[in-house]
């Protein structure tokens, strides 16, 4: 039995070629904190051998209409591509590790041949860096490490 699911979701994709990098940081952050799954941006090389950036929103349909207008209204762009993409995704759930620093959120995913890997969530990894003085490396390898010791 496949531990995959199905889905659909929106790509929204526009080229820039004339807007400062600040601009894109900013909007990438509108974009995400709109509701977009996943925002990133690809350096690319336009006519006339411009350098240039693809900017990338996956977004899902009740998202879509919203994620675009801020495309439009931040960047001032002419024009936004858009088409529907079928995904195949793992089934994850929340899942919570003890380390000696607290509890770290992350995600438990179900792999398709069986067995489980487990992901903490970068926040949470950050937040204990820093109110502890730690790297995020060491946390983040702290928390995979109390995944793999079984219980008791």
């Amino acid at each position: 039995e496949s531990m995959l699911q199905s889905d659909e979701v929106w790509v929204l994709e526009t080229n820039m070629d004339d807007t400062p990098g600040e601009v894109i940081g900013h909007v990438t952050g509108l974009l995400g904190e709109a509701g977009a799954l996943d925002v990133y941006t690809t350096a690319v090389q336009m006519k006339k051998n411009r350098p240039g950036v693809v900017i990338t929103v996956l977004a899902q349909p009740e998202k879509l209409n919203k994620l675009e207008k801020i495309l439009f209204k931040e960047l001032g762009t002419l024009g936004v591509r858009r088409w529907l993409c079928a995904r195949h995704k793992l089934d994850r759930k929340q899942h919570t590790v003890a380390t000696p620093w607290g509890p770290i959120e992350g995600k438990l995913a179900s792999l398709p041949e069986g067995g489980v890997s487990f992901s903490p969530e970068f926040e949470a990894c950050k937040a204990i860096a820093a109110s502890k003085g730690l790297t995020l490396r060491e946390v983040h390898e702290t928390a995979l490490k109390a995944f793999q010791v079984p219980p008791g």
